[in-house]
Order: C-alpha cells, then structure tokens, then sequence
C-alpha cells in the first residue's frame, strides 16, 4: 500500500534521568492524503469507516474540518526506560500506544486504540579476545 502524506515524529532520549535510569520516548503523526477519500464523509455508504458503539455517522460529519482531520491521522506512541543494576544486568519496561482508522480491530469498526507492553531483563556477555 503507497501513501502519500505529511510525517512528523518527534524523539527524546535521557540518559541517567536518575542514576542508571534511561528514558526514551518516542511520538509520530501520520496523515495519508488519500484517507479523505477512503473516509467519504459526505456519502457515509462510500466510506469504509464504520462509526464506534453509541456514535453516529451524523454527528461525525457535523464535526470541523481540523477535528475530522486530527481524527483520520494515525498516531503512534512509545515510551521506554531501561535500568542498569549492574554491567551485565538491566531491566527494561516498554509501552506502545497506536491509533490508526485503517486498523479494524475485534469488532470489525474502524479506528481503534491499539496497546501494547513489553518488561524484560537482560544479561549482558562479554566474550574474551
């Protein structure tokens, strides 16, 4: 699938925020040109968006150019850190949130937040010469 559109992402690294701690975060906005199109918000039955539980089609629409943009654009987010007990063990804790329309998720509707986690230990080797 080829998209043309406008990426941003942002990135902030923090070594030592406090002793052995390292931070990473990590966000970045995707806005496919051609998502308008997909979305039809002036002919709902074009459209291959099905509105949430309890949400109309309707009052999407009724909704500002800028806020049905923010909503078509995919979102994803990562947020990182890592502890050095020692020079060959660290500790790890990792979350990742994503929103994206494109994604139809369990109940087959689209736009749905995704989320995900990750916790792990690591042992580090060094192989002698």
């Amino acid at each position: 699938y080829f998209a043309l559109g406008s990426y941003m992402k942002a990135q902030y690294l923090k070594k030592d925020m406090v002793h052995n701690l390292d931070l990473y975060v990590r966000a970045e906005l995707f806005y496919d040109y051609m998502k308008p199109r997909n979305m039809s918000w002036s002919d709902p039955s074009q459209s291959s968006y099905r509105p949430a539980d309890g949400e109309t089609w309707k009052a999407l629409g009724q909704k500002g150019w800028l806020q049905r943009r923010i909503f078509e654009t995919d979102f994803d987010f990562e947020l990182k850190t890592d502890y050095r007990f020692s020079s060959f063990l660290s500790a790890n804790l990792a979350i990742n949130m994503k929103w994206d329309t494109d994604f139809s998720g369990m109940s087959h509707r689209r736009g749905h937040w995704q989320l995900y986690q990750m916790a792990g230990l690591q042992f580090y080797l060094s192989m002698p010469r």
